[in-house]
């Protein structure tokens, strides 16, 4: 968790700059640096929080459906 935090913050704070800019050009970086930083702060808690949640849940479906053919169990992976 924490490496990725970390990414996603310096990514962020680097393109800060870019968008609070003022002066010639800006207006075109601007947007850009916007829209960057909003989906590095949507995907952050995505990443964190509900991408392993959805993994949890599919994995317990997973086991809980597991069913072989004519009485045969799943093997299970070893330890």
């Amino acid at each position: 968790m924490r490496p990725i935090a970390m990414t996603t913050l310096a990514a962020i704070l680097t393109l800060l700059p870019l968008a609070l800019a003022i002066g010639q050009g800006s207006s075109m970086h601007q947007p850009l640096a916007v829209a960057i930083i909003s989906g590095l702060v949507v995907q952050l808690p995505l990443v964190l929080l509900v991408m392993p949640s959805v993994f949890l849940l599919l994995s317990r479906f997973n086991k809980a459906n597991m069913v072989g053919p004519a009485g045969f169990e799943p093997a299970t992976p070893p330890l």
